[in-house]
């Protein structure tokens, strides 16, 4: 490993930054041009990874885990409807990490910061004595009159969600049990390389027809937990309804894998997870098709009555429990 500031060097080495970045990094700050659009709001997200708490070397290749420490913070932003701009990276570094595996990290960070036009404008580098720890922090804009909140789902609304649930979850575990089975690789890119859904935040925000949106971060239970919280309201899933991959169901078959569990409570999925009033919701989703060529999945309801309930593909009706992922229980 070269020195603190050789690397520092290589890390912002070919980053081509826009005109709103009037100083880049190499100052004691960097400085950017905020737009004076009146309304507009600044977003502002962090997320830290800790090597053998949410991740492990193993596990993958020092780029994915730069993609993915950027794709978390990047889906904060894109489930408030917002646009994202500017970067810091912080790493603390053990001597067991080579200079080329975190310049690797740095290539698939900015490999992604490259699709989503963002720029890195600074950061920290430290010695860690023992394991790698990468922080992230993200701004982004979002006009105040679209920006979308955790607060504000409706009794009746349709709850959605982006994609499929579960692969991640099914990503890890594949890995965690060293799985040889072939249909793994799609779930462990699945975990490993999430795609944050910009795009689809944006046209959120532009609709102005989604009352309450979260990303999927620490499972479907828990993150619409938040939601439920935040609006003063439950919720009814319904089991047949969540969107779950062929390849996870394959899988699923053979190891003997409750797909639902993985679905409600696997978390690290990153997908959009919004509400949308029952008389808005066909049109959005149009809308979504037309303009995004994707499809979002209808998978409950908001009710006025509080609690989050399932029901089952055989028509009763589970209370089930809104938990999230708590790192310290």
């Amino acid at each position: 490993m070269k020195g603190e500031f050789e690397l520092i060097d290589r890390l912002i080495q070919g980053w081509k930054f826009k005109q709103d970045v009037k100083i880049p990094p190499g100052d004691d700050s960097s400085a950017v041009i905020i737009e004076p659009t009146e309304g507009t709001l600044l977003l502002q997200t962090t997320d830290i990874l800790v090597e053998n708490v949410h991740f492990r070397r193993e596990w993958g290749n020092a780029y994915q885990l730069g993609w993915k420490s950027l794709a978390v913070n990047l889906s904060d932003i894109a489930a408030m409807g917002g646009k994202p701009k500017h970067a810091h990276l912080s790493l603390a570094i053990p001597q067991k990490w080579s200079e080329e595996s975190i310049i690797g990290l740095r290539d698939g960070f900015k490999a992604l910061a490259d699709i989503h036009e963002v720029d890195l404008i600074g950061g920290d580098l430290s010695l860690s004595k023992n394991d790698l720890l990468i922080a992230v922090s993200l701004n982004g804009i979002v006009h105040e009159d679209h920006v979308i909140r955790r607060k504000g789902a409706n009794p009746g609304d349709v709850i959605w969600v982006s994609s499929y649930l579960g692969d991640a979850a099914a990503g890890l575990r594949c890995l965690q049990n060293n799985s040889e089975n072939k249909g793994c690789t799609d779930l462990i890119s699945a975990f490993s390389e999430p795609h944050p859904e910009i795009e689809l935040g944006l046209l959120c925000a532009e609709s102005a027809q989604t009352t309450a949106m979260i990303d999927i971060s620490d499972g479907l239970a828990g993150d619409l937990g938040h939601i439920l919280k935040a609006s003063d309201a439950g919720a009814v899933l319904v089991e047949a309804d969540l969107p779950i991959s062929e390849t996870l169901q394959s899988i699923a078959i053979a190891e003997e894998w409750d797909t639902t569990q993985m679905a409600l409570y696997g978390g690290e999925d990153y997908r959009l997870l919004g509400c949308t009033g029952e008389q808005d919701f066909d049109s959005f989703a149009s809308a979504v098709s037309r303009k995004l060529g994707r499809t979002i999945y209808a998978i409950g309801t908001i009710t006025k009555d509080s609690g989050l309930r399932l029901k089952r593909r055989n028509g009763s009706i589970d209370e089930i429990n809104p938990t999230a992922h708590d790192h310290f229980k």
